[in-house]
């Protein structure tokens, strides 16, 4: 008996230890922002891309501004931020166009030259480099990306018990504003989500869920494989139309040892990146539209 209470008080200091450190991380969090952008290309023959004449989709303009220049001059505005790292393949037009000298000349920025998948990109900038925590993530083609989404995702991200969290909207928000957009939906008993390109990685414990990110990447539009990676019960809930979203997260959870989080976003833009030419018609529509009222 003796042994079994000296274990269980072992495992509480362990998890007590844990959520210190976590803790901790939020508290520096909110003065010590690091915010990674991801601007590669999934494919040599991106459509958008070439629709844009440039190399590469991030710096194709929507609505007269760069993807990539959009999303950073929105994290130059919030406070706190302390640097952004861009990730891409191909860093020459950022290293030598001249309308990219303000980008190179900003100490809080660094360009790197990724190797590998988008998941993989970023395994190795948090092992290999200065892992800051809390890191937040986002990708050059976030173009409806403003102050009060990053602020309201940082805030439900960063809360002193989160390691893992990602930004979702609910289906019938975004049919309501934007019916014409199509996005991939998580279907669950609950409702349909959409998921934006919007992570946090807030302790070390975080990089599981990176790892399970890299294993599923290529199936990404593919629900029912994700939720098939955390085993065959939780997909037979899935199908059958039996898992809630909260139980979803709670078998993440479970299956990777990391506490992940969705924070749920208030406005339904916040889920349409530019991945083909439609998209590409709807945001430079969204973002020229005439503000009212």
């Amino acid at each position: 008996m003796g042994v079994i209470k000296s274990l269980a008080l072992l495992f509480v200091e362990n998890q007590s230890c844990r959520c210190g450190l976590i803790s901790q991380f939020a508290y520096q969090g909110a003065a010590h922002m690091h915010w990674i952008i991801l601007a590669g290309s999934r494919s040599e023959t991106d459509p958008v891309a070439q629709m844009g004449g440039e190399p590469f989709k991030a710096l194709v303009k929507v609505a007269g501004v760069p993807m990539l220049e959009r999303v950073v001059r929105t994290l130059f505005s919030l406070d706190g931020l302390k640097r952004v790292s861009i990730l891409l393949q191909d860093d020459e037009p950022l290293q030598s166009r001249p309308e990219w000298h303000w980008l190179r000349q900003d100490e809080r920025v660094r360009i790197v030259k990724s190797r590998g998948s988008a998941s993989q990109a970023l395994l190795n900038v948090m092992e290999e480099g200065e892992a800051d925590w809390p890191t937040f993530i986002t990708t050059a083609d976030n173009v409806m990306f403003t102050p009060s989404i990053a602020r309201q995702f940082m805030q439900g991200a960063v809360d002193g018990k989160t390691e893992f969290a990602f930004a979702t909207v609910r289906e019938q928000q975004v049919q309501a504003a934007v019916p014409e957009t199509k996005r991939t939906y998580w279907k669950f008993a609950d409702g349909g989500f959409a998921t934006c390109n919007l992570f946090a990685l807030t302790a070390p414990q975080s990089l599981e869920a990176l790892k399970l990110w890299r294993m599923v990447e290529q199936d990404r539009k593919k629900v029912w494989k994700i939720v098939a990676s955390f085993g065959i019960l939780p997909l037979i809930a899935y199908r059958f139309g039996m898992l809630s979203f909260g139980g979803g997260l709670a078998r993440a959870s479970k299956k990777l040892d990391v506490k992940v989080k969705a924070v749920a976003l208030d406005d339904p833009r916040a889920c349409i990146d530019v991945d083909k030419p439609e998209d590409f018609v709807l945001t430079e529509r969204l973002l020229t539209a005439p503000v009212h009222g």
